[in-house]
């Protein structure tokens, strides 16, 4: 097999065409092309690129989509390939930090919200492609109760495709209206208060969203350490005396959250 290296002049000529796509300033292809022309007829791989690189941000954030419309959101998209371009070949799980950058572009955009929706576009899917869990069980815990251990005792987990979001305004509703495409209504508001989510993929592979309260989440936050239910009770009580352990543990059961740990 040749492993002689490249020759520097050809490398120059890839490094300067890679910097014209990433960045689209023509100042890198006259050392790669002599004349105007060519320089021209770049432009139709720059062109490729941006497409490719929007249209994987498009499927990656189709709420934030649908919240500023396909043109802005092309705009948006557009100076974020600029500013942040792809470095790898493949662009699966493109557009991380796109989350970090509309909260960076704000006074452009004037959208608060904007990046709560990303984060939670983002979120959903992180869940889609997690691996499979274990799911807790009935029969779980039925057995463990049979080797003479208490409940309480019980070490549980969040399966792989659950996550824990603290949002800074309310928009579990306006989102899940929009992700089934439906329209939102003409007096649809999304006030600026803290929302705490669970987001998880049940077993029919259906992706969910409960909202949380301050109790609730510092159950699940307790069991996400590898902590036994007792001490994920102590978690929820110390914030809400009167919180409904069993009922809130049944529902946990019944919707899929709980995986056996491993």
């Amino acid at each position: 097999m040749n492993t002689r290296p490249m020759p520097e002049d050809l490398a120059q000529h890839f490094r300067s065409f890679a910097a014209y796509l990433q960045s689209g300033e023509t100042d890198h292809l006259s050392r790669v092309f002599p004349g105007a022309d060519e320089i021209s007829a770049a432009a139709v791989y720059r062109n490729g690129f941006l497409r490719g690189s929007i249209e994987a941000l498009r499927n990656s954030y189709p709420v934030v989509e649908q919240l500023v419309g396909d043109e802005y959101f092309d705009l948006l998209a557009e100076n974020y390939v600029t500013r942040y371009p792809p470095q790898q070949a493949t662009l699966v799980n493109y557009g991380k930090s796109f989350p970090q950058f509309l909260e960076q572009q704000l006074e452009q955009h004037g959208l608060a919200y904007l990046p709560d929706f990303a984060r939670l576009d983002q979120a959903w899917l992180r869940a889609y492609f997690a691996e499979d869990s274990t799911i807790l069980s009935e029969d779980n815990i039925e057995q463990w109760q049979q080797a003479g251990n208490d409940i309480e005792n019980l070490v549980a987990t969040l399966p792989a495709s659950a996550e824990l979001l603290t949002l800074e305004h309310g928009i579990r509703t306006t989102w899940l209206t929009l992700k089934s495409n439906k329209t939102l209504a003409g007096n649809t508001r999304i006030d600026a208060r803290e929302e705490h989510l669970l987001l998880w993929r049940d077993v029919e592979h259906q992706i969910r969203v409960r909202e949380l309260n301050r109790a609730e989440l510092a159950f699940l936050q307790t069991l996400g350490k590898n902590s036994t239910l007792a001490q994920a009770a102590v978690s929820a009580l110390e914030l809400d005396a009167g919180f409904p352990i069993i009922e809130f543990f049944s529902e946990l059961l019944e919707t899929d959250v709980l995986a056996v740990n491993v």
